[in-house]
């Protein structure tokens, strides 16, 4: 706290160390009773309870839904498998230079109307940098994705080598 309020000086004089403003006590404090004692004991174990039965209800009935990405049985057996993407340099400048166009052009705008409208434009440009780099590299990309299926095949293969070999065991 004390290194927080080293922080926070007040506007007119910055020189002076911060103060915290201290609440009036109230003379009439109430005397806390016996049996507001053991009432207050009495709830916070109530409390403590509920939240140790529903924690224990939880863990017990609750699981994650089976997706199409959460795997089946004997899938932390699996080996892992690192995906990466190569982009050409002159394809990500071309990018950034029709980014950075939009950007500049939607900055200029003073009203909604025309900025939603410079917004639309800036998408489209952006759009059809993105459409002449796929199209322009279209033919190694499908050679790519070819060899990615087959690489896909041997994988599924492999992973129904390893599921029939979990099942003998």
């Amino acid at each position: 706290m004390s290194m927080l309020l080293a922080d926070w000086r007040k506007t007119s004089n910055p020189k002076a160390i911060p103060t915290i403003p201290v609440a009036k006590s109230d003379r009439r404090k109430k005397k806390r009773t016996m049996w507001g004692a053991v009432m207050g004991l009495v709830v916070m174990l109530w409390f403590s309870l509920m939240y140790v039965v529903e924690f224990l209800m939880r863990l017990c009935w609750i699981c994650d839904r089976k997706t199409v990405i959460s795997g089946g049985d004997g899938v932390e057996l699996w080996q892992r498998k690192l995906a990466t993407a190569q982009f050409r340099l002159e394809d990500m400048k071309i990018v950034k230079q029709v980014v950075a166009n939009a950007l500049r052009s939607m900055a200029h705008k003073p009203t909604d109307p025309e900025r939603v409208t410079t917004v639309e434009k800036g998408l489209v440009m952006v759009q059809e940098a993105v459409y002449a780099v796929v199209t322009e590299n279209l033919s190694q990309i499908r050679q790519e994705v070819a060899g990615l299926c087959g690489k896909l095949g041997k994988v599924q293969t492999q992973m129904g080598d390893v599921q029939a070999a979990l099942r003998r065991m």
